[in-house]
């Protein structure tokens, strides 16, 4: 057990010795009885603890002064006894090679304070052996209050109502930040939970923002939730949101439970990380559809998805810098005919698409990040 531990355990003694009836014990037993528990679970060996504990319950009963509470004593030590055999790995010849070395070093370092603090002190040594041979690539501001993973339900424009409910627009569902030293790879994984059955009338356009970096540098990249992605990003802070966008026209917005995680390794997917541009009901009478580059967008990923049925349909890419100047475009496609991505030079700050369409049709730009 650990000093804390220990010594509260020993302040819980001395209330119990200082007690005069049963009744006046019982609190003191209680809290006793709940710190080894609490110090059992704990602790790198519960078998060992919970052993411990009840030779310790054991050797406390047997005291005059306890009397009063010596068979309260002794109902706990079998518990814990019990619970020590219920966690119990096979024993070896090392195991009892190891305990009398540390029972060794334990008399040496206590002398002759008594069995009871010998014992503890071989179990503290025993503990610090244990926890010194775990192994962790985390970092170590990873703790159980770094929020590295959750979920949250989202909807366009959730009702006062959604609202009451946990709904929300946007929200964040995962959060780290270390030092400098922790400056690493992440990967960022985004999962769906809860999505709207097909043909339930419903829209739903889910995106992720992952922020991260370091301490002089920190970017957003956008990406779409879809049903899962998989970013590897590097740095000593990330923060993820999830939100989700409008709806096609004329269709209400679904709702979707969407969760993330940060893990403090790289574990890339093999396959693309993608953005996508949604261009509604456009047609060639109109103005072209204007498609401002997304954040690491490397290309145009194939192939450029319409719905038209006809086969009448034509398309066109053109490609302007931030002053509007066109830099090169691509000669007119028929959709499914690109079967390999479109790289966007570094200049590129505008992707316009031109249709020939004469009634109103849908595109999907996938974008391909550099991520």
């Amino acid at each position: 057990m650990s000093d804390v531990a220990l010594a509260r355990l020993r302040g819980a003694r001395a209330s119990l010795q200082s007690s005069r009836s049963r009744h006046e014990a019982t609190p003191a037993l209680a809290l006793l009885v709940d710190d080894v528990i609490g110090s059992a679970e704990a602790s790198a060996d519960p078998a060992l603890a919970y052993g411990s504990a009840a030779h310790y319950f054991r050797d406390f009963a047997r005291r005059p002064e306890n009397v009063n509470v010596a068979r309260a004593l002794i109902g706990h030590a079998n518990g814990f006894a019990a619970r020590a055999a219920q966690s119990q790995r096979r024993v070896t010849v090392d195991d009892f090679e190891e305990l009398e070395a540390e029972a060794a070093q334990a008399h040496r370092e206590v002398g002759s304070f008594g069995d009871l603090e010998v014992r503890a002190r071989r179990n503290e040594i025993h503990a610090a052996k244990r926890t010194s041979n775990r192994v962790s690539i985390a970092p170590r501001s990873f703790t159980e209050s770094t929020p590295l993973g959750r979920s949250a339900t989202i909807k366009f424009q959730p009702s006062s109502a959604d609202v009451a409910a946990g709904i929300q627009q946007s929200a964040t569902v995962a959060m780290w930040t270390g030092t400098l030293e922790e400056t690493q790879a992440l990967t960022v994984d985004i999962g769906v939970s809860a999505f709207p059955a097909p043909g339930s009338g419903v829209s739903c356009r889910a995106q992720a923002v992952i922020t991260y970096g370091t301490d002089g540098f920190q970017q957003s990249v956008t990406v779409d939730v879809g049903l899962g992605q998989r970013i590897t990003v590097p740095g000593n802070m990330c923060i993820v949101l999830v939100q989700m966008l409008a709806p096609y026209a004329g269709l209400p917005s679904g709702v979707m439970t969407v969760g993330a995680t940060i893990s403090p390794f790289a574990a890339p997917s093999q396959s693309p990380v993608v953005l996508t541009a949604f261009v509604d009901q456009v047609n060639g009478v109109g103005f072209p559809s204007n498609i401002p580059r997304p954040n690491r967008a490397q290309a145009i990923w194939p192939p450029p998805q319409c719905s038209d049925l006809t086969g009448t349909v034509t398309g066109r890419f053109l490609f302007q810098d931030a002053a509007g100047t066109l830099l090169y475009a691509l000669p007119t496609f028929v959709p499914g005919t690109i079967v390999a991505p479109i790289p966007l030079t570094g200049d590129v700050a505008l992707i316009v698409l031109q249709t020939t369409a004469t009634n109103p049709v849908n595109w999907r730009i996938p974008l391909a990040l550099s991520l």
